[in-house]
């Protein structure tokens, strides 16, 4: 019984570089797979004249009164946030056709994470995601990251724009498929 311990304590040893040779994923891997994986099921948005709006959520305005007022804005807060602040993620899209351009709109994106991130705004061209633009986050507090970017892209009907957001072991997509407004 003794000698084989020695060997039990080698293969221990040796079971997670294997794992890691061979990208089985570790436990925070499937942790992320299963409570944060990536949704690739696009949301239709429709676009009229006046443009559209994505978002994934919202900030309660009634309890975090500076928070959501700077979201709205997309400006750091006049003075820093204190207090008890939620752990969000917020990711919107807003979509304005740029009249007299044959199909381009313009793209502002903007997202809201509890640590450091890094925001991509990617549209699907040819079926592989193509990146427009990307930002890193900036401190509003020390749990409030916000990063936003726009860009002008030349739409068409179906065309299907992605807002990632990655952070640590994190990474969050909305897929938009931009249609004309019936």
């Amino acid at each position: 019984m003794w000698r084989k311990f020695p060997v039990i304590i080698l293969l221990a040893a040796a079971i997670p570089a294997c794992t890691t040779i061979s990208h089985t994923p570790g436990p925070a891997q499937l942790d992320h797979e299963i409570f944060y994986g990536i949704d690739n099921n696009p949301e239709n948005l429709e676009v009229p004249l006046d443009g559209a709006t994505y978002v994934s959520g919202e900030i309660d305005a009634r309890v975090y009164r500076r928070l959501a007022a700077a979201w709205e804005a997309g400006e750091k807060p006049s003075y820093p946030l204190i207090g008890r602040e939620p752990a969000l993620w917020l990711r919107e899209l807003e979509v304005t056709p740029v009249l007299g351009s044959g199909g381009k709109v313009h793209l502002e994106a903007k997202a809201l994470a509890p640590y450091p991130v890094r925001l991509t705004l990617l549209a699907m061209e040819n079926g592989k995601p193509a990146t427009l633009t990307q930002t890193n986050s900036e401190a509003w507090s020390s749990g409030s990251h916000f990063a936003a970017v726009a860009v002008d892209y030349a739409a068409f009907s179906g065309s299907l724009v992605i807002v990632r957001v990655e952070g640590a072991h994190q990474a969050m997509e909305s897929w938009v498929r931009l249609l004309p407004a019936q």
